[in-house]
């Protein structure tokens, strides 16, 4: 039976992945999309596969997309808090007549 180097090193056929950083995939994106340099150019430059730029290209695209939805999502919340802080700011100015109600002479407390 033989037996294999499963370990990266010296003479294994194993390689290790590499890993990029989020900041680094965006700027070779956006070198992309704002056509500074074509995918061919990028793909030899940093010696990345064209299905990889792809990949990362559609993420890119679909994380800004997720993005702009949490934006007005957080627009309609901090209206809403504006919103509650003016009703909660009127009411604590009001007059104590929401607590007391006078009827003949008598004064009743809710």
């Amino acid at each position: 039976m033989l037996s294999r180097n499963l370990t990266p090193g010296k003479g294994s056929n194993i390689t290790q992945r590499r890993k990029f950083s989020l900041e680094f995939k965006a700027r070779v994106v956006l070198e992309m999309l704002t056509e500074q340099k074509s995918a061919a150019q990028i793909s030899r430059e940093y010696a990345i596969k064209n299905s990889v730029l792809s990949r990362w290209k559609q993420e890119f695209i679909e994380r800004s997309l997720q993005l702009g939805e949490q934006g007005t999502a957080s627009d309609d919340r901090d209206q809403r808090i504006a919103e509650l802080e003016r009703i909660v700011g009127r009411l604590a100015m009001e007059p104590e007549r929401w607590f007391y109600r006078r009827r003949r002479g008598t004064v009743i407390i809710y």
